[in-house]
């Protein structure tokens, strides 16, 4: 089922009857957009299933026939044929007319018209619309037109919007890439793009002197000559007089005569004016009165490598010599020398005058030898160096590097290094000649961990021993110490210690790094407690608490500890006073150490369950 929106253009006519005084044509159905400002019905698909649109031409009553014609958007009339009061379906954009006559006399009783824009809202707006036209305009420009019914236009330039460029064609005068954003009531289309070469009309001009630009006797006639393009002209300046030259032809050429011309030309058309670079023609040489060798010497230069030495620049013939003999092939105004001799430059105008340059002194100065060594192991362990010495030589210089960085600092002949990496050093001559050495490299291997861990206190009794435990590793090696020497057939991870002094451990890596640990001093100072000893302890077993009673005459610490090691009570005792502990002890044996600032007093007490 169709619904039905309805626009109307009311058309003002002339009747033969008084039946009606107006007559219309109305676009009737779903898909009606809107009138443009151009008054234009915009008809869109805005469900996407196909446009449905009646235009009805009114009046409808009476006997009155209806001859339709559709004149298409590129002015193209056809003839509809049909006798009914509308037409359906719609054949695209364009005026649709229709002739209402009387059925009884035939005579036309009015005339209207209605212009409809279409689109198809289902592939619109398009990214693809490519009516865009091409025609040449002035200068190498180029006129650009949009084709179709639209409501208006946005020209761009390599994707911006030209400001003030909306009408339906565009003038290109620049090179790029060009479109246009096409508007209509149903939204907008952008055009394909287009690339637009733009010509411009002529080059700069460039002067050349016709057999050279030097007048030798002053006398003879040059030619100065300028491009030929069709269609410009061209006048003709003198700088020196700062004057027009009014009588010179407007041609591309001037023939000139006399000393010392300086001379140019503009260039110029209905499109542009270009002005010439100034030419010279002269009457004597232009050679330098004093030509000289850039660089001016001596000159030091290293094996391998070249100096390019240059004379002064003009239109000039050049012969460069080595020790007096000419060198073949060398004409240019610099040459590359890179042996050792003495240099010079003969110069010769086109009127034959010559100048010859000062000689240049060149030497070829050999590289220095560059040579590395190490004075002793390059591997070594964490805390180690090594020694690594430059040859030497009169005038050198040095800077080491480490891989491919220079070392901040490091000019010496010698240097120490502490440090993985591949080390060189670059050797320099007093003529500024470097050399790199090969690479030496030097590796540093990590230290083992080495600690004794004891599993309690560090006072035994005659007769007791203490078990040190070493710090396990894969592929560690041990050698026990006391005192500072090795304990014969001491080799294991774990040592039992049954003398005073003090234990360190000797670990040893599989790189065969070492490392020493921090002494374990074990003391053998000890004395049973009696009851009519400086410690009292009771009751010994005991299932509850232990009075600890201190006899001594100074404070002491007693500490308490069981058979693994782990302190259980640790306190300052008085001289006099009594301590209890162990009530909540677990049955067992414990050790009992008192510090005084003399003596260090141990005891064994035993607990009950």
């Amino acid at each position: 089922m169709k619904k039905v929106l309805t626009l109307l253009l009311i058309i003002p006519f002339f009747s033969f009857t008084n039946a009606f005084s107006q007559a219309s044509i109305i676009a009737s159905g779903i898909d009606v957009h809107g009138t443009s400002p151009q008054n234009k019905n915009s008809i869109c698909d805005l469900n996407n299933n196909g446009i449905q649109c009646d235009l009805i031409a009114q009046p409808t009553t009476g006997n009155n026939i209806y001859d339709w014609s559709y004149i298409a958007a590129n002015g193209t009339a056809t003839s509809l044929g049909t006798t009914a009061p509308f037409i359906n379906p719609i054949f695209g954009s364009g005026e649709y007319k229709c002739n209402i006559i009387d059925g009884n006399t035939f005579l036309i009783l009015f005339t209207v018209s209605s212009w409809v824009l279409m689109s198809d809202n289902a592939t619109y707006p398009a990214n693809s619309y490519n009516n865009i036209s091409m025609a040449n305009g002035p200068c190498g420009s180029k006129v650009l037109t949009a084709s179709g019914l639209w409501t208006g236009y946005q020209w761009q330039l390599n994707g911006t919007d030209i400001p003030g460029a909306n009408s339906q064609s565009f003038t290109a005068t620049q090179s790029g890439l060009y479109r246009c954003k096409l508007l209509n009531n149903c939204g907008f289309a952008t055009s394909t793009v287009l690339q637009i070469n733009v010509t411009t009309p002529f080059p700069k001009p460039v002067l050349i002197a016709i057999g050279g630009n030097n007048n030798c006797s002053g006398s003879g006639i040059v030619r100065i000559q300028a491009p030929y393009v069709a269609g410009t002209h061209y006048k003709w300046f003198d700088a020196p007089s700062n004057v027009w030259l009014t009588s010179a032809p407007d041609t591309n050429f001037l023939d000139v005569s006399g000393l010392n011309r300086s001379l140019y030309v503009v260039q110029y058309n209905t499109c542009k004016s270009d002005t010439s670079v100034q030419i010279t023609v002269s009457a004597s040489t232009t050679l330098p009165i004093a030509p000289t060798i850039s660089p001016a010497g001596p000159i030091n230069i290293c094996t391998g490598s070249a100096s390019t030495l240059t004379a002064p620049y003009g239109v000039y013939y050049f012969a460069w010599y080595k020790n007096n003999v000419i060198i073949s092939g060398a004409n240019g105004y610099n040459y590359v020398a890179n042996t050792s001799g003495v240099y010079s430059a003969i110069l010769t105008d086109a009127c034959g005058n010559t100048r010859t340059t000062p000689s240049v002194t060149l030497t070829v100065r050999s590289n220095p030898s560059a040579i590395l060594t190490a004075q002793g192991n390059t591997t070594f362990c964490n805390g180690g160096n090594v020694t690594l010495q430059a040859n030497t030589g009169s005038g050198y210089s040095y800077q080491w590097k480490k891989y491919s960085s220079i070392i901040a600092g490091a000019t010496a002949p010698t240097y120490i290094a502490n440090s993985t990496g591949n080390y060189k050093v670059i050797v320099t001559s007093q003529y500024g000649c470097s050399k790199n050495s090969t690479g030496v490299p030097v590796t540093v291997n990590p230290r083992p961990t080495s600690s004794i861990n004891p599993p309690g206190p560090l006072t035994m009794c005659a007769g007791d021993s203490i078990t040190l435990n070493a710090n396990t590793g894969t592929g560690l090696l041990y050698q026990w110490r006391k005192n500072g020497s090795a304990l014969s057939g001491a080799t294991a991870s774990i040592y039992k210690a049954k003398s005073q002094g003090t234990y360190t451990l000797l670990v040893t890596n599989g790189n065969g790094c070492t490392r020493v640990s921090t002494g374990c001093s074990i003391t053998v100072n000890c004395r049973v407690g009696e009851p009519d000893n400086e410690v009292l302890i009771q009751p010994n077993p005991s299932s509850s608490d232990f009075s600890f009673n201190w006899t001594g005459n100074e404070p002491a610490e007693l500490t308490i500890f069981d058979l693994t090691g782990k302190q259980i009570e640790s306190a300052i005792i008085e001289s006099g006073q009594q301590l209890q502990y162990g009530n909540l002890w677990p049955a067992g044996m414990y050790l009992v150490v008192i510090r005084s600032s003399h003596e260090v007093l141990t005891n064994r007490i035993i607990k009950t369950e």
